[in-house]
C-alpha cells in the first residue's frame, strides 16, 4: 500500500449521578467514519472503502453501569452498522455454471448486548462474572467475491462482528 487516509469524526458524552447509595454512569462513544482511501501504488487512483463489507460509517457503543459499595453492575451495547459492496461490484443477476446464483454483498447493522456483576471487596480481590453478546446475534453471512475482505466461511472476519456467540466469563484479580 502506497498511501492510506482514514477521516472520521469520534464523539463520546459521559453523565454521572448519584443514584439511592450508588452511583449511576453513562457512557456513549459513536465514531462515523467519513473517508477510508487506499492506494496500492504512488500512481494508482485511490479507492475509497468507507461503508464497504468490513469498514462500517457508523460504530458506537452504549454503557450503563451502576456501583453501590462493592458491587459494580453493567449493561452495554454494541452497535455495528450496515455495510455494502453493491456501488462497487454491482447488483446485477448472477449465473454460475449456467444456474442462478445469490450473491450477497450487504450487511444490516447489528446490536450486541452485553452484561457483568463485579464484587470488590475490601482485600483487593476482584471477581467479574458476565456474560457477552446476551443474545447470541450471530455474524451477517455474505459473498467473499471482492477478495478485498476475508471471510470465515461465509461470515466477514472482521473484529467488527462475533464470532463465538453468547459467551459466559469469569474473571479474578487480585492486587498486590
Amino acid at each position: 500500500i502506497s498511501a492510506k487516509q482514514n477521516r472520521g469524526i469520534d464523539i463520546e458524552a459521559i453523565y454521572r449521578m448519584d443514584l439511592g447509595d450508588g452511583r449511576f454512569t453513562l457512557r456513549g462513544q459513536a465514531s462515523y467514519q467519513l473517508e477510508d482511501e487506499i492506494k496500492l501504488l504512488p500512481t494508482s487512483l485511490p479507492d475509497d472503502f468507507n461503508g464497504e463489507i468490513g469498514d462500517p460509517e457508523w460504530v458506537a457503543n452504549l454503557d450503563a453501569t451502576y456501583d453501590i459499595g462493592p458491587f459494580s453492575f453493567f449493561y452495554g451495547l454494541r452497535y455495528v452498522g450496515e455495510t455494502s459492496n453493491v456501488e462497487s461490484y454491482g447488483s446485477q443477476p448472477q449465473t454460475y455454471l449456467f444456474q442462478p446464483v445469490r450473491y450477497v454483498l450487504e450487511t444490516d447493522a447489528i446490536v450486541y448486548h452485553n452484561v457483568s456483576v463485579e464484587i470488590e471487596p475490601d482485600d483487593g480481590f476482584t471477581v467479574r462474572v458476565g456474560m457477552s453478546n446476551l443474545l447470541d446475534e450471530k455474524p451477517p453471512e455474505v459473498t467473499n467475491i471482492s477478495g478485498e475482505y476475508s471471510t470465515i466461511g461465509n461470515v466477514p472476519a472482521v473484529s467488527n462482528y462475533d464470532f463465538l456467540g453468547r459467551t459466559l466469563f469469569l474473571n479474578i484479580s487480585k492486587e498486590f
